[in-house]
């Protein structure tokens, strides 16, 4: 709950000095490879029922072409059910040449979330 706490507290400075950027995803404002490491965060996946494959796969093709490695925590849907998209998408970032792992984590932020989805990009 201190992180969440420093957050809010910090927000409104970071609107004021453009520390946060305002897209429209899935596609990020972000040349090639700009970044080593793009964290998703409880919203790939977790959203199964209210955004579709097609987004949740266009979204991981972003990241990673912005990012040599994405990681996706949890790989879960709400109520912590295997999502229905986890298995395509990996399918498909597999097809494209990405290295695709899940991988056990030790903070189980949220109940049964105990693992994250790593993908290394296929040049990376």
């Amino acid at each position: 709950m201190a992180a969440l706490q420093a957050f809010l507290d910090d927000y409104p400075a970071c609107l004021i000095e453009g520390r946060f950027l305002s897209l429209h995803l899935p596609s990020l404002a972000f040349s090639d490879g700009d970044f080593d490491l793009a964290l998703s965060s409880h919203l790939l996946f977790v959203f199964s029922q209210q955004l579709d494959e097609a987004f949740h796969q266009s979204l991981l093709l972003e990241l990673c072409r912005v990012a040599q490695e994405v990681r996706v925590f949890p790989p879960l849907a709400l109520g912590g059910e295997s999502s229905p998209h986890l298995e395509g998408s990996i399918e498909m970032l597999r097809a494209v040449g990405h290295s695709v792992s899940i991988q056990r984590v030790n903070d189980e932020f949220q109940g049964g979330a105990c693992e994250l989805l790593r993908i290394q990009r296929a040049d990376g």
